[in-house]
């Protein structure tokens, strides 16, 4: 919990609503000066991270690692793995669990399992520590995958990872547990590479099979250069992973 608050004060929003905060605590002790500067540099690093020009390269710095496969470029393999993190479980009073941005990761799986390109889809991911009363990640995907017309008895749940190293982990101890040798590794193509890495550090023959691209090679408007919320959310996507990548590296997770 104390590295997800650290990690939120440094993402672009958090940083600058700190520098604000700063800003204020600056004006009550009368530093008028040092007030205004830190209030400007709280709007001019907002407004930095909400370029798109910016986000794109920070998140194609990320993307560009892999390559969205065609299907027929897929080899087979004996399961799919698809790493959690992608759906909100159904809240207190609400029947259906809700799709986040990165949905397709599950969409894509089924793709691959109807394609049969695997037997066995694998969901990863447990229960959100900030809410333990909730259904587990894998278990809501799960759900979905049944709308997407995976068969329950072709789906196997991995319940305990908590992040990407333990998805990874408690993945290939299920696949050894299983028998089986080779998997598909689906997730959103920014979080591909701390996911294949952790996955290497395991020993499991995997292939990466990206999905959920954000940014496109398509031409450019005015528009594309005016700051925007879409633009500030793709920055702190990619720089959350770059950060993983990082913390990940310094505990030797990957």
């Amino acid at each position: 919990m104390f590295d997800k608050i650290v990690s939120i004060l440094v993402y672009p929003l958090g940083f600058s609503v700190l520098l604000a905060c700063i800003a204020l605590g600056l004006l009550v002790f009368r530093r008028a000066r040092w007030a205004i500067f830190s209030l400007s540099a709280a709007i001019a690093w907002l407004v930095l991270w909400s370029l798109p020009p910016v986000a794109d390269a920070l998140a194609r710095s990320l993307e560009g690692q892999f390559t969205e496969l065609e299907m027929s470029q897929v080899s087979e393999a004996d399961v799919i793995l698809i790493f959690g993190g992608v759906m909100s479980p159904p809240q207190p009073g609400h029947p259906y669990p809700n799709l986040g941005a990165a949905a397709d990761r599950v969409w894509h799986a089924a793709r691959l399992h109807k394609s049969g390109k695997a037997p066995i889809v694998v969901p990863s991911g447990g229960r959100n520590d900030w809410r333990p009363d909730l259904p587990t990640q894998a278990s809501t995907m799960a759900l979905f995958l049944q709308d997407l017309g995976v068969p329950a008895q072709a789906i196997i749940l991995e319940e305990q990872s908590r992040n990407t190293y333990e998805n990874a982990l408690f993945c290939a101890a299920l696949m050894k547990k299983i028998g089986a040798k080779r998997a598909l590794l689906v997730t959103s193509a920014l979080h591909m590479p701390r996911s294949a890495a952790a996955l290497r550090k395991t020993g499991v023959e995997f292939t990466p099979v990206a999905t959920d691209f954000e940014v496109g090679d398509g031409p450019t408007t005015v528009l594309d250069w005016l700051p925007n919320s879409q633009a500030l959310q793709r920055s702190t996507f990619a720089l959350h992973e770059w950060i993983g990548v990082a913390v990940y590296r310094w505990r030797g997770w990957i």
